[in-house]
């Protein structure tokens, strides 16, 4: 789907416990559509009620946060392919919001 993972970094440029994950098909640059963590947490750049009801189960969670409001905790195949749906969910809302839809 055409995506990036590069190493997060703090404000003081020290690397983080994240990895950020941008789209690479939009001709300018983008904030993050997700940030996975090495203990298999993602968040990503959706809001829970963008969430199709089917992805709704036990390792997909709200959070608190204005922009990076779903996350999932990947720990098998099964979750897995439910934070990959996630992935391809945030970057159609990106894609959209970038051209204006």
């Amino acid at each position: 789907m055409s995506a990036v993972a590069v190493p997060a970094v703090n404000q003081s440029g020290v690397p983080t416990n994240y990895f950020r994950i941008h789209d690479t098909l939009l001709d300018r640059p983008t904030g993050a559509i997700a940030y996975p963590h090495w203990t298999g947490k993602v968040d990503f750049a959706l809001q829970y009620e963008q969430v199709p009801k089917a992805l709704h189960g036990p390792t997909v969670g709200e959070l608190q946060q204005a922009k990076y409001a779903v996350t999932c905790r990947v720990s098998d195949e099964a979750s897995l392919q439910t934070a990959e749906e996630l992935l391809f969910l945030s970057l159609e809302h990106l894609r959209e919001t970038a051209a204006g839809t």
